[in-house]
């Protein structure tokens, strides 16, 4: 067991959007006594009812428009006084174990400027991690044809996304990026960097802020003990859809990160675009898989692909 944490050193920022049919759990998880900040974007349905009345001692933020997740997590950071911050979708959940793990972790280790536990998502059947490498044209490229799948035997192949098979069992893995999912921020690294970007509505200023953060010396870090919870797709209600704004911003993360002129930009958008195509092209060849699972996934890999070839056009 570990040591309790000072309700003083630690908060819990949450930005909600019709948010009450998941909020509750992730209130309920947390330590009774740890300060929480909810940012609302404007909700539609009764998420500040269902958190006034499951957390009446949260701070609430309430913003009169949505103006995307990073303008209302700097806005929730601004607003909590503490040295510790634990940024947290309101559907996942993570126990006390965890969050006094992390802090402590935090704690001992003073060049650690950001740590995720493990996000286990969904089901438990994602086969990546919530955190990996940089969106350069190689990760990126073992990422789309799946070759990253091979990265447990081979390093050399590790792609944007960690895999969940590759990672240690406990310990501190240092990786490039980690989602702000679920993510402990030290304070001061908030403070340096100026807080996330708000280039983009929503999906890249998790991985960018990270970037920045690798950048002025703060290792980011993956703590595979430690676990956490994410129900994939369920922060606001409505059907599950394919989401391609993440490769589309992932692709102006690049450019912009890296300076990418127009040729290394053009072949990025085509060696992704065509590493999508081409794993769209092998679901048809998966004897082992239902026919459901290969028809979602070749409509999943075409719609990474399109979005790829066309992004930032």
């Amino acid at each position: 067991m570990t040591e309790p944490i000072g309700v003083d050193s630690f908060a819990v920022v949450i930005v909600t959007y019709n948010s009450s049919h998941v909020i509750r759990d992730a209130i309920h998880a947390l330590p009774p006594d740890a300060r929480l900040v909810i940012v609302d974007n404007a909700s539609s349905d009764d998420t500040l009812d269902v958190v006034r009345a499951t957390r009446p001692s949260a701070d609430l933020i309430e913003r009169d428009s949505n103006d995307g997740f990073a303008v209302a997590v700097n806005a929730g950071i601004a607003s909590a006084d503490a040295e510790y911050v634990l940024l947290l979708n309101p559907d996942a959940v993570i126990g006390n174990d965890s969050i006094s793990g992390a802090v402590n972790a935090l704690q001992l280790n003073k060049n650690i400027g950001i740590l995720s536990p493990q996000v286990v998502e969904g089901d438990g059947t994602l086969s990546t991690a919530a955190g990996g490498f940089p969106p350069t044209i190689w990760r990126m490229l073992t990422h789309a044809t799946g070759l990253s799948r091979l990265a447990r035997w081979l390093p050399l192949l590790r792609g944007h996304y960690l895999l969940r098979n590759a990672m240690p069992k406990d310990g501190l893995l240092d990786v490039d990026w980690v989602s702000g999912g679920c993510m402990f921020i030290r304070r001061r690294v908030w403070s340096e960097l100026g807080g996330l970007s708000e280039r983009w509505f929503m999906y890249a200023e998790d991985v960018e802020f990270c970037l920045r953060a690798r950048d002025a010396g703060w290792r980011v870090v993956m703590a595979p003990g430690l676990m956490a919870h994410h129900a994939v797709g369920e922060s606001s209600a409505g059907e599950l859809q394919i989401k391609t704004v993440w490769l589309e911003n992932l692709f102006d993360l690049y450019r912009s990160h890296y300076a990418a002129g127009w040729a290394r930009s053009a072949l990025w958008r085509l060696i992704v675009g065509g590493g999508f195509a081409t794993r769209a092209i092998a679901t048809a060849l998966r004897p082992a898989a239902s026919r459901e699972a290969r028809v979602h996934d070749r409509m999943r890999f075409t719609a990474y692909a399109r979005a790829a070839l066309s992004a930032g056009r």
